[in-house]
């Protein structure tokens, strides 16, 4: 038997759900992109409760959202990626910053003239 109150994906709130993951990966992807730190608790948060709602949902209807989430996955793998690359880029910096305090920390005084 369907439950008259389980969301369906024709649900105002699931889609405007899925917008708002949707959004909120694009939106970290943005200030990725711009060199800064992002904190993806909203977006931990929101996808967990996303899941959480779908799995309540009739098989039927949660199939609807397939492509939706398919989408989503794609996303979160971009960010995945994009989040890597910030990381290795922070890595080398590091190093980077690191091998010239060495450098210069045995360099002698005529060296430094």
């Amino acid at each position: 038997m369907t439950n008259p109150q389980a969301p369906t994906p024709r649900d105002p709130e699931v889609g405007a759900e899925v917008d708002k993951v949707t959004s909120l990966i694009a939106g970290a992807r943005q200030l990725i992109g711009e060199g800064k730190s992002v904190d993806l608790s909203a977006l931990e948060s929101r996808v967990t409760g996303l899941c959480e709602t779908i799995n309540g949902m009739e098989d039927d209807d949660a199939r609807r959202l397939k492509d939706p989430l398919a989408a989503i996955l794609a996303g979160l793998d971009r960010l995945e990626a994009d989040l890597r690359r910030q990381h290795a880029t922070a890595s080398q910096a590091g190093e980077d910053g690191m091998r010239r305090r060495a450098t210069s920390a045995y360099r002698t005084p005529a060296d430094r003239s």
